[in-house]
């Protein structure tokens, strides 16, 4: 369920899984098992923690048919076996998207979801995270993925196109499918995967679930560096292929962040390879703000999920050829000949 359903999990997520057949023994020695490796959440299973952790295919359908509530259904979407008796499993899945997509998803069904989601902003509000929380705060990722998964459960009925279990998979098909203007889903998309890398980054630092940006000045100044950005104020730092670990980097990409901590692996044992970074540059549409580590056009808080949903970040792609092979590697030939007019190469 959730995000493993959907393949969309994070650094630190939990996994939401449900028990079918079997036995509540077996099921326990299991989650004893995942729980070394993973946070492992039951509470979606029917009856949420009051329920028994396990269930029979029949008890599903009878719980589905008499007392399933619009949410339940609404996380069947995301429904999906991933281990266990694989024959069980696809009728299980088989079952499920019969009884999500077999009934009409009603005005009321709907009202219930809005009036959900309200009380879980309602909650994000009285913390007073509204405007740091980037999972559930005003624009955040679910925002996005409500919006998505509600034009799934009234358009999906009828049009099996738009049952993608994935949320950036879902809203492609609803922009393919004419549900969707092509530049809201573009919009869409762009905020997605960067409030996503957002909470990727923090949660890489805080090696928890962390969903809200920093209060503190130095946090802040990390997560903006970490994310692309760049005081204009000053010069840029200059990124040398050496690595030096005492050299500021700009990590602005997931595979960045690979990159590096390969390159510094590397000199730690004596290689002398070395490793050219993308950088990032921000490009916003809203209005103007002092963002400390931004461009003049980035609003205030680049980082929070109300102007992250207004901004794309591109990665900047070397040109020439040259400077690909100094990036990404290549033969020996074309890396001898890189060395050759790139200063500083090792």
């Amino acid at each position: 369920m959730g995000k493993l359903g959907g393949r969309e999990l994070n650094y630190a997520s939990d996994v939401d899984v449900m028990f079918v057949g079997g036995t509540e023994q077996v099921a326990r020695a299991v989650v004893e098992v995942a729980r070394r490796c993973f946070r492992v959440d039951l509470a979606l299973r029917p009856e949420g923690r009051d329920g028994p952790l396990t269930r029979s295919l029949a008890s599903y359908v009878a719980y589905w048919e008499r007392w399933a509530q619009p949410w339940e259904f609404q996380a069947l979407l995301k429904a999906r076996p991933v281990a266990g008796d694989a024959d069980l499993g696809r009728r299980f899945a088989e079952t499920a998207s019969g009884h999500l997509w077999g009934r009409p998803f009603s005005d009321e069904d709907i009202r219930a979801l809005r009036a959900m989601k309200a009380r879980a902003e309602g909650i994000v509000t009285s913390k007073g995270l509204h405007d740091r929380e980037i999972k559930r705060g005003r624009g955040g990722i679910r925002d996005i993925e409500f919006a998505v998964q509600l034009l799934q459960l009234v358009h999906g009925r009828n049009d099996p196109g738009l049952r993608s279990p994935n949320t950036l998979e879902a809203l492609a098909e609803l922009s393919g499918a004419g549900y969707v203007d092509p530049s809201d889903a573009g919009a869409l998309e762009d905020a997605y995967r960067f409030l996503r890398a957002v909470e990727h980054r923090l949660q890489l630092r805080d090696e928890a679930q962390v969903h809200a940006v920093p209060t503190d000045p130095a946090a802040r100044t990390w997560l903006a560096r970490v994310m692309g950005f760049i005081d204009r104020s000053t010069p840029p730092p200059q990124v040398r292929s050496t690595l030096d670990p005492r050299t500021p980097v700009l990590p602005a990409t997931a595979r960045g962040l690979r990159r590096s901590r390969s390159a510094l692996a590397r000199r730690r044992r004596g290689a002398t390879g070395g490793v050219r970074l993308p950088r990032c540059r921000p490009h916003a549409r809203g209005p103007a703000g002092t963002h400390p580590w931004a461009d003049p056009h980035v609003p205030a808080d680049a980082a929070a999920a109300s102007a992250a949903a207004r901004m794309v970040v591109r990665v900047a792609r070397p040109r020439s050829r040259t400077a690909r092979s100094a990036q990404h590697g290549a033969g020996p030939a074309a890396r001898d000949r890189a060395r050759q007019r790139v200063p500083g190469l090792a």
